[in-house]
């Protein structure tokens, strides 16, 4: 019975982890949360880890400090019923690699916010602090998905920021609720 337990609780904490593939390196520092009422489940990521990589070394390498960084941010439009619960998703992707000789440490910081109403933003936060050692890499694997419900119809705004280390990415978009 306590090795059902055991594995209940451990399948519980997975699902409610925010994880990262990283090579040579480790999560320092990890935080979620929420306002308003939402919620979040967190899904798997789709984009394989080389095409991510392949987008890093083309767009945004940076030989003076000897890293790759890539960082991605896509929302779409979405539709919703009043009163009915709705999942947004905020796309994005991130990927680092240290080609430096001696330790990085990368701030990670990840928020999506709908207007539910005039006076209610609905959002989810995530701050991670990841540690590369040379030669080390990091890209996401799991993203999270905001749940909420609007009680007014309408077009709502959305909004989603990804920022990792100094590079950033920003993307607004909207919900049509009827």
């Amino acid at each position: 019975m306590k090795k059902y337990l055991l594995f209940a609780m451990l399948a519980g904490l997975s699902v409610n982890s925010f994880a990262w593939n990283i090579t040579h390196g480790q999560v320092l520092n990890h935080k979620i949360w929420t306002t308003g009422n939402a919620s979040y489940v967190l899904k798997d990521v789709h984009q394989t880890k080389n095409i991510v990589q392949a987008r890093a070394t083309d767009d945004q390498t940076t030989p003076m400090d000897h890293q790759t960084l890539f960082v991605m941010a896509d929302l779409s439009a979405a539709t919703a019923t009043q009163g009915v619960p709705v999942s947004l998703y905020g796309d994005h992707s991130v990927y680092v690699y240290n080609s430096d000789s001696v330790p990085h440490s990368y701030p990670y910081q990840y928020g999506m916010c709908v207007e539910v109403s005039e006076h209610q933003l609905d959002c989810v936060y995530i701050q991670d602090q990841v540690m590369l050692d040379a030669g080390g890499e990091a890209s996401l694997t799991k993203m999270p998905v905001l749940k909420t419900q609007f009680n007014q119809a309408g077009t709502h705004p959305v909004y989603l920021m990804v920022t990792l280390g100094d590079h950033m990415a920003v993307s607004n978009s909207y919900v049509t609720v009827s």
